[in-house]
Parts: structure tokens; C-alpha cells; sequence
């Protein structure tokens, strides 16, 4: 990406283009973001999704995501006011991308069901146990670019030594979530 010069873009955001559904894409250049498109072959680092809703008697937009805290002041999965949202995507220098559902998408959209899903899982940690099986999950056939099976052990000794709490957040708990060993 070609340095850019930005203002405070994010105050001028009109959020009444914004609907329920819709998915924010959000890139930050901090290594983490780089490894996670490597990993899975995609375009951003970090995803989240608007909604509208009326919780407290007024319809609000709100933002629905999985968050491990490194940049907000909690963690797990969880619902922030998009005022407060964008405030802080603004100070962690995040690059968001509002992709808007398809209209026939957008019709169909259950705000209400969403909602009742969402009240069953928050709070919940942000998934690292699903992070491996996100890039691996066949034995020989999706690794990333360059990643083979047979330089996989490799790599993790090398990360055991850099960073062993790296090895227990993102490959016990994957194994153990998949093996039914550990609760979460």
C-alpha cells in the first residue's frame, strides 16, 4: 500500500448508509493482519458486521465481532455502539472497508434472530482454538503459500523458541478444541 494522507475520515462516516449485515472489512499493517491473509488466503485481517438495533429505546448501529482486546478494552466476542467502535478502529489505525450485503441479502436479513444468537455466544473467547483450522484443515491439500506438512514441526519449534505462549494460544487450544480434551 502507498503511503496516503488521511484526516479524521471516520467523523465524516454517514451511517445511514449502513445496514444490518453488512460486513466491515478491516486491515491494520501491524504483522498480525499479514500473517492471518497469508494463512487464509484472504484479503483482510480482521471481520466484523453491522447491525441495527433498538436495545435501548432508540435504533442504534452497532458493531458485532470476535476481539482479542490487543487494540480494545475487552475481549471475546461482543457488540460495541458503532460511534464507540469507529473511534477506536480510528485510534488503532485500522483500515475499514464497509462491503454492503446484496439487496435480496439485505431484504431477507434477521436483525432480531441475529440479536438472539449473538446474546448466546457473547462474551465467548475470541477463537485462537479455531485460528489453526482456519489455514489447515486437510492433511496435505490448503496449507498457505510456501507452508508444506513437512515444514510444519519445523516451524513450531522455531516458534516455541521465539514465542512460546504463541504455541499454546494457537495450537493447543486448536488441538484440544478438536480433539473434545479441553473446555474454552
Amino acid at each position: 500500500m502507498k503511503p496516503r494522507k488521511t484526516k479524521d475520515v471516520y467523523k465524516d462516516i454517514d451511517i445511514n448508509v449502513i445496514k444490518s449485515g453488512d460486513f466491515l472489512a478491516i486491515t491494520r499493517l501491524d504483522g498480525l493482519d499479514e500473517i492471518i491473509m497469508w494463512g487464509t488466503g484472504g484479503h483482510v485481517g480482521h471481520s466484523t458486521m453491522a447491525i441495527w438495533l433498538n436495545i435501548t429505546g432508540e435504533r442504534e448501529l452497532y458493531v458485532m465481532e470476535s476481539q482479542d482486546g490487543w487494540y480494545w478494552p475487552r475481549h471475546g466476542i461482543q457488540m460495541n455502539k458503532f460511534s464507540q467502535w469507529i473511534e477506536w478502529a480510528n485510534n488503532a489505525s485500522f483500515n475499514v472497508v464497509v462491503l454492503p450485503l446484496k439487496e435480496e441479502v439485505s431484504a431477507k436479513f434477521n436483525e432480531t434472530a441475529v440479536y438472539e444468537w449473538f446474546k448466546t455466544v457473547e462474551g465467548m473467547p475470541y477463537g485462537y482454538h479455531n485460528f489453526l483450522f482456519g489455514w489447515i484443515d486437510t492433511v496435505n491439500d490448503n496449507y498457505p503459500p510456501v507452508l508444506q506438512a513437512p515444514l510444519f514441526p519445523i516451524a513450531f519449534r522455531l516458534v516455541e523458541k521465539l514465542a512460546p505462549s504463541a504455541i499454546k494460544t494457537m495450537f493447543t487450544l486448536a488441538i484440544n478444541k478438536r480433539l473434545g480434551t479441553e473446555d474454552l
